[in-house]
């Protein structure tokens, strides 16, 4: 082809795509597949060629409980949105979606009807409130003092709304399976159009959302192969191609169950974007096991403030607790309690009991199978410096007041002085 000789290679992903991806595997640790075809599935909105009518991305993620599904939607509104404690996204557990007539709680209840003035879980500004009160965190409270009418208050959020839009949202169908079929025609809607219309005459847009369901289905059949171990592959294969062999049939064998649960026009519609998690390796457990240690050391640091506590673990407490947390059917779920139980719960015992101090170090050991606490011999603390004694001041009486004097009073003029009378002559005899 003449005047087309510069063959383009692009890379694996662009650089948003690559920092999604990067955020995706420090949180969730083993699915590093399942974070690059999420990241992937994103970078079509990063360039700008996304239909402008479409959802960012629609994702089914399936495969055995405590892979981490749930903790992959949240990690991904926290990267997008805010890294919150708690993840800013509209969670919607489908396991109260099972009857039909439970689909009000995302359209609104019709007129007339109980629940019709109350917000539906899919209502426009419920989807948009977690990016809406991160954009406008300094504002609201300059309204809540400008506007003390409801009314007038209502109206100026509604005013800052439209001009901070619009925005982004991730919504996070949980356990899709679970609800009814009348819940998977919604979703037809959402996907297809990306409106839907509600009860009270409003549509809500999609255009700019994230839409994530979870299943588990499949999962008992992988945790079966599994258990088995070896499912096929050849004696010469190295470890990494076992994997991808492995990875490649547990895929088929999900993929099979999911056409089988759900509709076909479903599928036909997010069949490209179903994300297949696997069990995690022994080593990734143990990387986790890290970071609740990590965990741990900050939440007693936020406690102590500046005089933190210094928290150790031996090699057989550790290893104790990969035994105790690991659990191949129920994922990583295990661990959490495990850890929960054997050293956060000795930790707040030991601190309402006054037994540890600020700058103790303490170290956790298994002796004669027992999880036991060590406290580091505490060396004595220099006692403060005495501040120097003032210096003595002599003391001076006060001087005395100086007397006022005495004002001189006008001088009276005094009346003129009666002469005397002169004294009778004394008689003879007298």
């Amino acid at each position: 082809m003449t005047g087309y000789d510069h063959l383009i290679v692009s890379r694996e992903m662009g650089l948003k795509t690559q920092n999604v991806y990067d955020f995706l595997i420090q949180r969730v640790l083993g699915q590093g597949r399942a974070a690059r075809r999420l990241a992937q599935g994103l970078s079509i909105d990063h360039s700008g060629l996304k239909d402008s009518r479409q959802p960012i991305g629609v994702f089914l993620f399936a495969g055995p409980t405590g892979t981490g599904k749930t903790m992959m939607a949240e990690t991904l509104a926290r990267c997008l949105i805010a890294d919150l404690p708690k993840a800013p996204l509209t969670r919607i557990p489908c396991t109260k979606l099972s009857q039909a007539h439970e689909v009000t709680s995302l359209t609104g209840a019709p007129p007339s009807y109980v629940g019709f003035d109350r917000p539906s879980q899919l209502q426009q500004d419920v989807i948009d409130a977690p990016d809406f009160r991160m954009k406008a965190r300094g504002k609201l409270a300059e309204i809540q003092n400008l506007f003390p009418k409801k009314e007038e208050r209502i109206a100026a959020i509604d005013k800052l709304r439209a001009e901070l839009g619009p925005y982004r949202s991730v919504i996070l169908f949980d356990e899709i399976e679970k609800a009814h079929p009348t819940i998977w025609n919604l979703l037809l809607n959402i996907v297809g159009d990306g409106e839907l219309a509600m009860n009270d005459a409003t549509s809500t847009s999609f255009a700019n959302s994230i839409i994530i369901l979870t299943c588990n289905v499949g999962g008992r059949e992988q945790q079966e192969r599994m258990s088995k171990g070896r499912i096929g592959f050849s004696r010469g294969a190295s470890a990494e191609s076992e994997t991808d062999q492995r990875d490649e049939e547990l895929y088929r064998l999900t993929l099979k169950r999911i056409e089988q649960t759900f509709d076909p026009e479903f599928i036909g519609r997010i069949k490209d974007s179903i994300i297949v998690f696997r069990h995690p390796s022994p080593a990734d457990v143990r990387r986790a096991l890290l970071n609740h240690y990590d965990n741990v050391r900050k939440r007693l640091g936020h406690v102590f403030g500046q005089d933190p506590v210094t928290l150790d673990f031996d090699e057989g407490y550790t290893t104790f607790l990969l035994q105790e947390g690991y659990n191949q059917r129920y994922g990583m779920r295990p661990l959490d309690q495990a850890v929960k139980r054997h050293c956060v719960l000795p930790l707040a015992v030991a601190l309402e009991s006054k037994e540890i101090r600020p700058g103790d170090k303490i170290l956790f050991v298994v002796e004669d199978g027992q999880v036991r606490m060590r406290r580091a011999n505490r060396v004595p603390r220099p006692l403060p410096k005495p501040a120097p004694a003032p210096r003595p001041t002599t003391l001076r009486p006060a001087p005395l007041p100086s007397p006022r004097p005495t004002p001189l009073l006008p001088s009276i003029p005094q009346p003129p002085a009666k002469p005397e009378e002169p004294k009778p002559p004394k008689k003879d005899g007298e």
